[in-house]
């Protein structure tokens, strides 16, 4: 869910400012263009195009740490908004978050209580210290790509950040309750979370 902190329409002044207009930074998704009958390899291209194109207008706006401000505010999850696109954005919003006072620096309020059963309750603490672990890490290695062979392929960065900030949001969710929110499955997931752990060493 969309979280909007305190954002109200006297807010979006800075609009008027930028120089793209409005729906400039809502350009299709992977996942659309797929929907729409559009080759992978040919989809991953565009996106990227659009989101290099989007960021040089960025770089020479008036108003982008307004725009990137608001899109963080309001947890943004298509575009480029202030130079960022949706995986940076996913990457930045926790320590933004920390930062404006919006969460304890655990990234939740209570992990004392994950799940009332004690053996999966600290299965759950584990992996959520871990995620922090990671996180912090991950956030020191701009660069870090995650290798896992020809079967699961290379995960970059954004990828990467995405999947333990996942876990840090919802440290009391099963890896098939998080998994969907990535169009992936349970058994990606833990094995793509496994071996990030291992790779940091955390």
């Amino acid at each position: 869910m969309t979280a909007t902190l305190g954002i109200n329409a006297q807010d979006m002044d800075w609009r008027s400012r930028g120089l793209c207009e409005p729906e400039d930074t809502h350009f299709d998704s992977r996942d659309d263009l797929l929907e729409e009958g559009i080759d992978p390899t040919l989809a991953d291209v565009m996106v990227s195009r659009s989101e290099a194109e989007a960021k040089q207008i960025c770089e020479i706006c008036p108003v982008k740490q307004d725009c990137a401000e608001f899109a963080l505010s309001n947890d943004e999850q298509y575009g480029v908004w202030g130079g960022m696109t949706e995986a940076e954005r996913l990457a930045q919003r926790p320590v933004w978050l920390q930062i404006k006072g919006f969460v304890s620096s655990s990234g939740i309020e209570d992990t004392s209580q994950l799940h009332p059963n004690p053996a999966i309750n600290k299965k759950y603490q584990d992996r959520l210290r871990r995620a922090r672990e990671a996180r912090d890490l991950l956030m020191s290695k701009p660069g870090f790509e995650l290798d896992l062979g020809s079967y699961l392929g290379s995960h970059d960065h954004g990828e990467c950040m995405k999947v333990v900030n996942l876990v840090l949001r919802n440290p009391s969710l099963k890896a098939d309750e998080l998994a969907p929110q990535m169009d992936r499955k349970a058994t990606w997931f833990n094995v793509v979370l496994r071996e990030l752990f291992s790779t940091l060493g955390v």
